[in-house]
């Protein structure tokens, strides 16, 4: 069992005390003061004072080596503020993805308070990926809550319960306010977001899993993900071919647009040569397509054949 909040105990000591007409002694005004754990590594507001055993006097039930820091506004029916908190190996060391690790956490949060999933949000604190989602149970009310994985450790801000409801202004300053101190998560942080910048189309931070989707995994996840991982890569390379066939033809197309358009240009600017007179060829003497051409032939006096002598 991950962790859980139970406040019946103080619902009824706030019943309790307000029957003897001392119940404000212990509801004291809302004093927003900024808490820094030097312990945790981070800073957040908070609506009072932060209790000095908030897991046991908020009944949690955590992990070994968790620890938890907040407060509980009995005021309100018991509306918990609460960082928890706890070491990991960091990201190069688990065998677990950023997001295979944020999954995981709100998986086992969901089965433990049998809530049902309202929403569910990416977000980014101090250049590390999170998650958050808001629940509701039907035993504990309405809660939002976020998982940071910075590196090396896990953070998980709980808010809510009591009379708290979707939207509550007091439960989201808590979550905003909240942000990591410690100096070498900080400087992590900062190269991922440089990292980011500098890569745009790069996997945000946290989202190895995109950059090798077989970490983590078994043969047997790898097998079932593996065709359908091919098919999209295919499907990649196909568009992929056909943008580039589509670019070269109208690359072509332009050329040859050009080309004529320079030769047209080149054979306008050209001088152009004057009109070359022909003289007509005069005709042969003897031409008979012209009658009057026709010279008259010269008689030929033929003499007779002298007949031979007889002896």
């Amino acid at each position: 069992m991950f962790f859980w909040l139970v406040v019946v105990g103080a619902v009824l000591l706030v019943g309790v005390v307000g029957c003897c007409g001392g119940l404000f002694l212990i509801m004291p005004d809302t004093k927003w003061q900024t808490h820094e754990s030097k312990e945790g590594g981070f800073k957040v507001e908070l609506p009072s004072k932060p209790h000095p055993d908030v897991a046991r006097a908020a009944d949690l039930q955590l992990e070994k080596g968790t620890k938890a820091e907040g407060t509980i506004l009995l005021k309100r029916g018991g509306v918990r503020f609460v960082v928890i908190y706890r070491d990991i190996g960091s990201a190069k060391q688990r065998r677990k993805t950023d997001e295979q690790e944020l999954n995981d956490r709100i998986d086992r949060l969901q089965r433990v308070l049998e809530a049902e999933q309202i929403s569910s949000n990416p977000i980014t604190v101090n250049g590390f990926p999170g998650r958050e989602v808001t629940l509701q149970t039907r035993k504990y009310g309405w809660h939002a809550v976020r998982v940071i994985v910075a590196d090396t450790r896990l953070y998980i801000l709980f808010a809510g319960g009591g009379v708290a409801l979707p939207g509550d202004p007091m439960v989201y300053r808590f979550l905003n306010s909240f942000e990591i101190t410690e100096p070498e998560l900080l400087q992590e942080g900062k190269r991922r977001e440089q990292q980011a910048k500098l890569a745009p189309d790069a996997p945000k931070p946290g989202g190895d899993e995109k950059a090798n989707p077989w970490k983590g995994r078994d043969d047997t996840e790898v097998a079932d993900v593996a065709p359908g991982r091919a098919a999209e890569e295919a499907q990649k390379a196909q568009a992929a071919a056909k943008n580039l066939r589509g670019a070269a033809a109208e690359v072509a197309a332009f050329a040859l647009t050009r080309a004529a358009e320079e030769a047209q240009a080149a054979r306008d600017a050209a001088p152009v040569a004057p009109p070359v007179e022909v003289a007509p060829h005069p005709r042969p003497v003897g031409d008979s397509s012209s009658p009057s051409a026709v010279a008259p032939a010269a008689a030929v006096e033929v003499a007779p054949h002298p007949r031979p002598v007889r002896n």
